[in-house]
Formats: C-alpha cells, structure tokens, sequence
C-alpha cells in the first residue's frame, strides 16, 4: 500500500483488487472492473456484467426454460433510472391503491430471484422463503386480485433477455414491456452514490474520480448506458404495441400524466380518484415512508436518495461533462431517442 496521510483511507496498490479474488469467486466468473480500485462483477459469457448475487448457470437456464406469457409485465431499466419507482406504480396499478404491497417481492427481479435461490441462503439478501427458478416457472395464472398481470423486473440489455426466444417471443405472445430512462449523467452520479454503499458486496474503493472512467467504459453492471438505451430504443419502434417508453424527468414533472398512460398501456380501467390515489403513494416522500414501515432490508435502506433531476451540473467536472455528451450524441447519431430536458 502507498503511505498517505493518517486521516485518509489508504490507496490500494495497482492490482490489490484483483489480488483479493478468491479461485471459488473467479470460478463463479466473477471479475474486477479496475485491477486496482475494484467494482466486482460475474461476467457471463456473452459478456454481460452481472452483480456479485448471480449465478451464470441460472441465467443461462433461465433462458432456455422460461416461457414468457401474455400476463407478464416486464419493468426494463437500465439500472437507477427508476426502476423502484416505476415498481410501486406498477405494483397499485395491477393490486389497487389501497392495497399493502412489497414491490421488493411483488415484481421481482428475474435473474437475481433465480440465483439467490441457486446460491442459497449465503447469498439471500434478508430470511425470506426462496424462489427457484422451478417456482419461477410454475407460478399459476394470476387472478384479478393483480388484474390479471404478473410484474416482473430486470436491467436486461435487448440481447440477454431472462427468458426463452427473448423479444420476438414477448412480441408473439403479447407480453407488455415497461422501459423507464433517465439522463445519463444523473444516471452515472446515482449509480455511483449506490456502488458506494454496496461496498460490502461490489468492493469498490475508489470516488466519483475513479468510477466515471468505468461507466463511460460500460465497465459497470449491465455494460453500456449509451448501447443499452440505443437498442432498446430500436425495439420499442419495431415493436410499439409490446413497449411503453417513460422518462424519469417527465415523471417528476407531471407524474400523474404518465402513470395514466402506464394504465392505459396495460389496458386498465381506473377512475380518476383512483389514479391520484396511486400517485399520491408514488411520491418520493410516500415510498420512502413504506419503505421505513415495511423494514426493507439493509441493501434497499435509503434505496430513495433523492429522486432528484439534473444534480449532475454541480458534480462532474466540465472535462467529464464533455465525454459524456460526446457519447451521447454518438448514440443520436444511431437512433431517433432524445433524452428529455426537463
């Protein structure tokens, strides 16, 4: 280690990350993005990057057994654009306003829930009964208590879909597809904020200094913020029945309006008393308050930092500001998608 000041943390050698990888995790196919400062992640073989919980074997599987249907709802995002927000609305929108809900375990997430149940209890996030990926595949029907729908969630990019024949399968069977996106460089600085605090899991050492380099890289979990959006893009024009496209900043500027037009994606009758009802539960302020009443486990404590749009012009530099418009506009380039700028 290089000798620093007593009152700072030490600075990791050049390959001190890579050095604490056990044989048993590198086996599992778990890598580090930075040889020095860290961020583990299982690395599939196609390429994917995967947290620390998953199990290659189980998502490959999960691919070749899972049989998506007409009443599964898949929440698609690339991760902190989102995804637990878009989870509550879709959660009192199929279960009803009033309804007691965990949407922690009410659309569940379905590369994470298979191999947690794989891995085994080591690897469980908090004491709940496993869910197997047989579980997974023999769920029953759902009823009219969840309007029909099963929600689920992931942070798939288009081509690593958790389920068998991926998006012409959902297409065929009229399987509905939620995307929820958000401007990159909150994106980053929230993402960096969470790898923070899973440092028990992800192993990074590093600051914001360190960690930009590798989400520009696409060195993160689920690869390429630009290449993620660009092709889930394409899909949602080739298949616009299948896929509703939102905006994280057009949530926060008229919330109410966009969680209607989730509602009438999925076909749902609902009053209007009911729709303020579920927005009213949507607020940050609200979740955060389920959140605290439910006892949510450690890993989704403080899982609402702040819900905040555009906090990244007081943070980033202006050199790293450039790099990440350069990418964006070579992702304009490439498809019709503009981020919003509210």
């Amino acid at each position: 280690m290089t000798a620093v000041a007593e009152d700072k943390a030490p600075i990791p050698g050049p390959t001190d990350a890579e050095d604490k990888l056990t044989e048993e995790l590198k086996a599992r196919g778990m890598q580090v993005m930075d040889p020095q400062w860290g961020y583990r992640m299982i690395v599939q073989p196609d390429g994917l990057l995967l947290p620390p919980f998953a199990d290659i074997p189980t998502c490959h599987e999960l691919r070749e057994r899972f049989e998506i249907r007409s009443h599964d709802v898949s929440l698609v995002t690339y991760p902190k654009c989102g995804t637990a927000w878009m989870q509550q609305v879709l959660c009192l929108l199929t279960r009803g306003s009033d309804t007691d809900i965990n949407p922690l375990e009410d659309a569940k997430w379905y590369e994470a829930t298979a191999s947690m149940a794989k891995l085994g209890s080591a690897m469980v996030i908090q004491n709940k009964k496993q869910v197997t990926l047989d579980d997974m595949i023999n769920f029953p029907v759902p009823d009219e208590s969840t309007s029909g729908y099963r929600v689920w969630k992931t942070h798939s990019p288009l081509g690593s879909l958790p389920w068998k024949g991926g998006i012409e399968q959902a297409q065929a069977v009229g399987s509905k597809i939620v995307i929820v996106s958000r401007n990159p460089k909150d994106t980053a600085i929230s993402k960096f904020h969470h790898t923070k605090k899973l440092k028990p899991m992800l192993q990074f050492d590093g600051e914001w200094e360190q960690f930009a380099p590798l989400f520009l890289a696409g060195r993160v979990s689920h690869n390429s913020y630009w290449d993620w959006h660009r092709d889930w893009w394409l899909a949602k024009e080739k298949y616009p029945e299948n896929i509703l496209w939102l905006q994280f900043e057009d949530m926060k500027q008229d919330l109410e309006k966009e969680i209607r037009r989730v509602a009438v994606f999925l076909n749902l009758e609902r009053s209007d008393e009911e729709i303020k009802k579920v927005t009213e539960r949507c607020t940050f302020s609200s979740m955060k308050a389920e959140s605290k009443e439910r006892n949510d486990t450690s890993a989704k404590k403080e899982h609402f930092r702040s819900g905040k749009s555009g906090g990244w012009a007081s943070f980033m530099p202006k050199e790293t500001i450039a790099e990440f418009d350069a990418k964006t506009e070579k992702m304009y380039s490439d498809c019709s998608f503009r981020f919003s700028e509210k």
